[in-house]
């Protein structure tokens, strides 16, 4: 494990142009996984019954799906595998709505 992070932060510095920093984007796909990874095993050990982590797991999934399609409602529910009604209904139980900036 020391290894493959000694790895990845070679990797990040080699990868950065000069006077910039790194950002999460030099790490590869596995070490974004492994941070998801983590996340979720965070929610699913903390002292909630199963209806309370299923939720908060369905609501973190939404709004990052959310946020990566730029709140696009037919296109985020195609990547959650739900119908696009069906995840409007999901934004209104759980009170997700895009922050207007």
């Amino acid at each position: 494990m020391v290894r493959q992070l000694e790895n990845e932060i070679e990797r990040a510095v080699t990868l950065v142009e000069d006077n910039t920093f790194i950002t999460p984007a030099d790490f590869s796909d596995e070490v974004h996984r492994h941070l998801e990874h983590s996340r979720t095993i965070d929610l699913l050990s903390s002292k909630k019954n199963l209806k309370e982590a299923v939720e908060e797991l369905e609501r973190k999934m939404i709004t990052s799906c959310m946020e990566r399609y730029t709140w696009n409602q037919t296109q985020a529910a195609k990547e959650l595998g739900l119908s696009r009604q069906g995840l409007i209904k999901k934004l209104q139980r759980y009170n997700l709505y895009r922050d207007e900036e």
